[in-house]
């Protein structure tokens, strides 16, 4: 019944309410060039219902400028409204000097002059709410833990695999034996005109960017071309460089390359050097051809990625009262009981 009670009370308000602003409103003015002291009566008159009718708080923003000089915004909150927002007479810059001493007495004269109006003084925090919310994320934040460096060295030995595997969409390329009989197993290409293509996936945290170095070893039965290796990412590629013809035929040699001495950016975009799937194009194209590549080592040294470890919720909870206090207490001891609207975060 209670419930009822209110909302029949709460409907007679707001009906008493419309009638009141359809009857007094004043049309005598074109539109737009009312006064501010009529403008402002307009708006304002049928708060009269919900404040002495219906027991409703209302506020109002006015600026220490209206409140030192008394004038019809003043004189018209005075008479429809029980608060006062003052918006800037206690704001972060308001009461916070330069030299970080706090003090609130500069507004004093004009908030007394309102108390002793009939108004209740509020204001927004005394701190803004974004410098509270800066406040409490900083105080709340949990401890961060950067990531762990890793030396990462990702090679490539082929032991693991079978004999005949292929990799990526290089299917010219299988694993075969060694054909020294020295090494194992290795990636084998005889296919006329073709290069070794094969996929590199690196962790997260190293990409194309972090790479060092890349070598691996070589053995081919054609002395007559270049050996190259380049890098892809998607369908972009870029040549790293040119090692000139093998040493000697059917003989494995060691071929290295400094990536800080080649421009990737030339053919990759952000983005790309972003990528962890790469792929390494090595070989000479040669016709005829027996190409065999093992020990791929790829040095690519990183950052894991940081992480937040959590932080006690009592322990966030007195670091919040901390640093709210640092601020508050100075301002509350100056304004006294006035700072009704800080108190709250005091609590």
């Amino acid at each position: 019944m209670k419930k009822i009670h209110n909302i029949l009370l709460a409907s007679a308000a707001a009906s008493m309410l419309l009638t009141g602003c359809a009857e007094d409103f004043d049309k005598s003015y074109p539109a737009g060039d009312k006064p501010e002291s009529v403008a402002m009566a307009d708006l304002t008159r049928g708060y009269e219902v919900l404040k002495n009718y219906t027991g409703m708080k209302l506020g109002a923003n006015l600026t220490i400028a209206d409140l030192k000089a008394a004038n019809t915004s003043f004189s018209t909150v005075l008479a429809n409204f029980n608060e006062v927002n003052v918006v800037d007479g206690f704001s972060h810059a308001a009461v916070v000097a330069d030299d970080g001493t706090i003090s609130a007495d500069a507004s004093k004269d004009e908030v007394g002059a309102a108390i002793a109006a009939g108004l209740v003084p509020t204001a927004s925090l005394f701190a803004p709410n974004a410098w509270n919310l800066t406040v409490m994320k900083e105080a709340t934040k949990d401890i961060w833990v950067d990531g762990e460096n890793v030396d990462l060295h990702q090679k490539y030995d082929f032991e693991s695999s079978a004999i005949g595997d292929v990799f990526g969409t290089d299917t010219n390329s299988k694993v075969a034996k060694d054909p020294t009989g020295k090494n194992g197993k290795s990636l084998f290409n005889k296919k006329a005109a073709k290069f070794i293509e094969f996929p590199v996936n690196l962790p997260e945290g190293a990409s194309l960017s972090t790479i060092k170095t890349i070598s691996f070893d070589y053995y081919s039965s054609n002395v007559k071309k270049n050996v190259v290796i380049r890098v892809k990412v998607g369908d972009k590629a870029k040549e790293l460089r040119n090692f000139g013809v093998p040493t000697k035929a059917k003989t494995w040699e060691t071929f290295m390359v400094d990536l800080s001495k080649v421009d990737l950016t030339e053919a990759f975009d952000a983005d790309d050097m972003k990528s962890s799937d790469i792929s390494l194009v090595i070989g000479q194209g040669a016709v005829p051809q027996q190409v065999y590549v093992d020990n791929i080592d790829i040095y690519a040294p990183y950052q894991k990625p940081g992480y937040y470890k959590p932080r006690p919720v009592e322990e966030k909870a007195a670091d919040v009262k901390k640093a709210m206090l640092l601020t508050l207490i100075p301002l509350c001891r100056t304004m006294e009981t006035r700072c009704r609207h800080g108190m709250w975060l005091l609590t």
